[in-house]
């Protein structure tokens, strides 16, 4: 049978009956590799709250804003908004939960952060997107975006 046959990059030799032994860099693993995706997975759990809290505060600077957008505008920005906010939240906590999975060899801590980033923070910055703008008379960063989309 084959002994080794070394891949054209150098990088793998197969040996008798399936065996695969690897030549120069190993696979990402040990707690370096699981260091980065724990990082990975907070880093798409941080994108959650953040998502969550623009859409609705852009919101609420279009309806403060003298002279306001018209009503079209608010209730497309909203529908629009709402409408690629709930997939992207689902997708980023799906990615985020994954990476940091305790079972795949992530840290708890980098599990338990993107678990409550993205499933506690994400409500949390929905509700904050609504009423800070309300509570502190000042839009702040939304009502950039609120004029990069066009809702101003």
């Amino acid at each position: 049978m084959l002994r080794s046959i070394i891949a054209s990059n150098g990088s793998l030799a197969f040996g008798h009956a399936n065996e695969v032994h690897y030549h120069g860099t190993p696979p990402k693993s040990g707690p370096r590799g699981s260091l980065w995706k724990s990082l990975l997975g907070i880093a798409y759990a941080l994108l959650m709250p953040l998502m969550t809290w623009l859409v609705p505060a852009s919101f609420t600077a279009g309806v403060q804003a003298d002279p306001g957008p018209a009503i079209w505008k608010l209730v497309v920005f909203l529908v629009v908004g709402l409408g690629l906010m709930v997939p992207l939240g689902v997708i980023l906590t799906i990615l985020s939960l994954e990476l940091t999975d305790i079972d795949a060899g992530s840290s708890a801590l980098g599990f338990y952060a993107a678990f409550a980033l993205t499933l506690i923070g994400g409500p949390i910055g929905f509700l904050a997107g609504f009423t800070v703008p309300w509570l502190t008379g000042s839009p702040g960063p939304a009502r950039w975006f609120a004029n990069l989309v066009g809702l101003l």
